[in-house]
């Protein structure tokens, strides 16, 4: 899946396509609605963002929670009526589930981060993020022994379209790496 950015200052402007997989975030601003959500909590959030890998933990924790808060109140207030509002609420779901897993590891927030991922997973598997989403349900998966998930994980990667041929090859090497891992030969 690619991404098409239209760039609108500097020398190069138009149209450039960009593999979705290379993209790390976009920053929806005009399609945020209500207004007064822009210019409010999505605002403050969006400023938070500039601390959340400040060397300081405790500013860092703090901006974690305004990030949070914020993202999550304009995803419940904002309007949803056209293609580019609906495609920055997904975003923002996807960025609160990214956001809690840097929050922590213990076990309650995995549970929440992946209950988020799998619900993203299902309602948005041909946007640009499914990129990211998958891999990150597989290493949490992983990481936490759950070696059977992981390779539904890996079987659903290996079988989607919306992968690069080279992700779902590696999708299906994973599967034996699974396997080793989880003793299952």
């Amino acid at each position: 899946k690619n991404v098409v950015v239209t760039i609108i200052a500097g020398k190069k402007k138009g149209d450039e396509i960009i593999p979705s997989v290379d993209i790390a975030d976009i920053v929806y601003y005009d399609d945020i609605r209500p207004l007064d959500l822009r210019n409010g909590v999505y605002k403050a959030a969006m400023d938070a963002e500039k601390d959340l890998d400040s060397e300081d933990s405790v500013k860092r924790k703090k901006a974690l929670g305004v990030v949070i808060a914020g993202y999550t109140q304009t995803l419940k207030e904002m309007k949803r009526d056209t293609k580019p509002q609906t495609n920055s609420a997904r975003h923002l779901e996807y960025k609160l589930a990214v956001l809690l897993l840097k929050g922590g590891n213990d076990e309650v927030t995995l549970d929440r981060v992946m209950t988020r991922l799998k619900a993203f997973a299902k309602d948005h598997r041909d946007s640009w993020q499914i990129n990211h989403v998958f891999p990150m349900m597989a290493q949490i998966q992983m990481d936490s022994k759950d070696w059977k998930e992981a390779s539904k994980t890996f079987e659903d990667m290996s079988k989607m379209e919306v992968f690069s041929m080279e992700v779902r090859r590696e999708a299906k090497l994973m599967l034996v790496t699974v396997a080793v891992r989880a003793k299952d030969m």
